[in-house]
This record gives structure tokens, sequence and C-alpha cells, in this order.
């Protein structure tokens, strides 16, 4: 991904996350790099994070036309002390600063959407290291920003399990039964990142005269968006369909026969990529996020969730449907590092992690435990 400006007068910023993503709830780890070439009126080097989620849609008004409604929230701007300078001074030199913050629980997921009506969502984060100098200076901060993937955490993954739904067939308005049809299913788990591929194997035991001449599987996903209680989007869309061969009357699968693989990787996600395009510029790894599945995603005003739909089709005119509906959790999945700057060929850094080092970068002789603590939660 793309990165802001990490040269500055005093020297370089700039930092490298131990992953590529972010999990709510969990700890972000990583290194601070910074560079001086001239002594800096220093007060405390911080991470921030920011989040904001932005909707838009066109409502219809009837015989009225329609009103273009929007709704932007921010979700989080949270700044984490990482390192204090009671000296008021950072000495040139090479210096790494490892940290470790916590991220706020109930983030929800990293989106870029685009629907129907002329919908769009976004759910966007930010993360910077940001060297503030002394308040009584008109120095300019030093500061290096990047985008930053979010992953929400699912409620509860269940691993390994198994769907099944009977009923009884019948036709001519009810008056006419056919017998009988157990479905089961089989899933390795409910949780997937948009890059893995959802193995669905069927079994079905058919007591009835007729066939199941197929098995339909559809994945949907539901889009919900609000600006307030009267302004609202709701749309449902058929991602991806499969289909697989049925069953005679009066026989079964052998075990879970039938089996159908759902590359999710392959599922375009977003109707205009256009509109996308156009707001990122040169960030190359979020517009490809835009061409793909996006995740489930549960924020104050978008929500997005997907349920995998198995039928079967007799090819009669019934009174019901057999099927399953089993939710999916949708993550966002593992980008390759997005923000690693190459170092300098006589990069050789002094590390700053604790009271002991805090001389070697600010001349400062009183130990680091008798200044304002860094914050790391």
């Amino acid at each position: 991904m793309g990165n802001s400006k990490s040269k500055f007068e005093h020297g370089h910023i700039y930092f490298q996350l131990d992953k590529s993503y972010a999990v709510s709830g969990e700890d972000l780890r990583g290194n601070i790099f910074l560079y001086l070439t001239q002594p800096y009126p220093a007060d405390s080097l911080y991470i921030e994070i920011n989040g904001k989620e932005k909707c838009k849609w066109t409502q219809s008004n009837g015989q009225h036309g329609s009103t273009r409604i929007s709704k932007s929230k921010e979700i989080i701007s949270e700044e984490f002390k990482i390192f204090y300078f009671p000296s008021k001074v950072a000495l040139p030199g090479q210096y790494t600063f490892p940290f470790s913050v916590r991220v706020p629980v109930g983030l929800p997921s990293t989106l870029f959407f685009s629907g129907k009506q002329d919908s769009k969502a976004t759910i966007k984060y930010t993360v910077r290291a940001i060297l503030k100098p002394e308040q009584s200076t008109s120095i300019e901060e030093m500061l290096f920003e990047n985008e930053l993937a979010m992953r929400e955490v699912p409620p509860v993954v269940t691993t390994d399990f198994n769907s099944r739904v009977s009923d009884q067939i019948k036709s001519w308005m009810g008056l006419k039964n056919h017998g009988s049809v157990d479905l089961d299913v089989k899933f390795d788990k409910d949780c997937y990142a948009t890059n893995e591929v959802v193995i669905v194997r069927c079994h079905i035991d058919n007591q009835c005269n007729i066939p199941v001449k197929a098995i339909k599987i559809k994945l949907k996903q539901s889009v919900k968006l609000k600006a307030n209680w009267a302004s609202r989007f709701s749309k449902k869309y058929t991602m991806w369909k499969g289909l697989l061969d049925g069953v005679a009357a009066n026989e079964s699968t052998e075990d879970y026969s039938k089996t159908i693989s759902l590359n999710l990787d392959q599922i375009e996600g977003t109707k205009n990529k256009g509109y996308f395009h156009k707001k990122f510029g040169n960030l190359e790894e979020e517009k490809i996020m835009t061409q793909h599945l996006q995740p489930t995603t549960n924020g104050e005003h978008i929500t997005i969730s997907y349920k995998l739909h198995i039928e079967l089709d007799y090819g009669i005119s019934s009174r019901k449907a057999t099927c399953l509906e089993i939710p999916l959790y949708i993550q966002v999945p593992e980008p390759g590092l997005h923000h690693e700057v190459e170092a300098p060929a006589d990069w050789n850094p002094t590390i700053i992690s604790d009271a002991d080092d805090l001389s070697l970068i600010s001349g400062a002789e009183e130990p680091l435990l008798n200044s304002p603590p860094p914050s790391h939660v």
C-alpha cells in the first residue's frame, strides 16, 4: 500500500508492523525507526490508530423523486504513548523503538463495497508513528502513516460440523405425498478468509418415489446501510451459484460423495470498481480489495453478512423447498507486507526499549520511570 511522507528537516521516521493486518481486541506489535540528522526538540513518540466508516446511497421518494443519503462516523482515533523525552530533546542518531499496543475490541472489518442504488460503503483504518515536538517550539511534528487492514473477531468459530434437515415431499397442493428425504451437509468450519476455499460435502437419503434432480448451492450476501431510523438501505445479492447432480428415487448417496468447492477468491465482490480506483490513487492493495468478496462487517452504520443456501430440486411444484441455510463468517485476508521501507545501507540503530537507553537518545540522566510512563493500553 502507499504511505505518507517519511523524510523531514531533522531526519526520517517510519515503522514496520510484525503483521500486515490488525485484529480487533488483540495486540498490534512492531518497531518505529527514527533517524535524526540533528537534535530535535522532542516531547513524546506515539502510535496512533484512526478509523472511519462511510456510506451513501440513493433513496427513492416515490413520485417525489430521490434523495442522496450519506453518513460518516469516526470509529476510532486513539493515541498510544511509546516513549517520553524528559529532557525535551532527541539527539542525532539511528534508533529503533519496539512497541506493542492493544487494539480496542469491537472494531468492524476493513471494507470497500459498491452496489445497487449507487450505494457505496467504506470502513478504513490508518496507523501513524508520530514524533511530537515540545509545545513551546514551532517545529513540525515528524510522522509516518499507512493504511491498516482490520480483522473483526467472529463471535464463535465452529469447526468440523454438520447441518441436517428432513422433509416430507408433497405435491398437488400437499395432497400427494412422495415420501421423505434427508439432507446432511458437512463443513470444515464456518469462518473463512476471502482467499480461502469453502468445501461443501452433501449426503442425501432419498426415500421418495421421485428423484432429486439437482442440488443447488448459492452464496447469499445481505447488505444493510443506515443513516438514521428513517433512512435505510437493505439489499440481498447472490454472489455465487453452484450445481451438483442429484440422486435417483429411493436411493442414497455413498457417504458425503456429493462435493463442491467454492473458491472465495474467484468471486467478484464490487460492482463499481472505478469509483474506488479514483479514490485510492496508487494504493494498489486497496484497489485489489475492492474487486473481491467483502468481509462480514458489523459496523454501526454498515452491516454485511453471508449465508450458504443449499436446496434440493425435485423438478415438481412442491409446497416448500428442502433447504439449509448456513451462516458463514468471511474475514479480511492476510495481505502482503504493505509498508516495508528499505533501510539505508549504513543503518545500525540503537534499540530504545527501557530506562537504561534514555541517555542514548536524549542525554538525560534521570531515569525514565520518574517521567510520565508510556501507555500501552
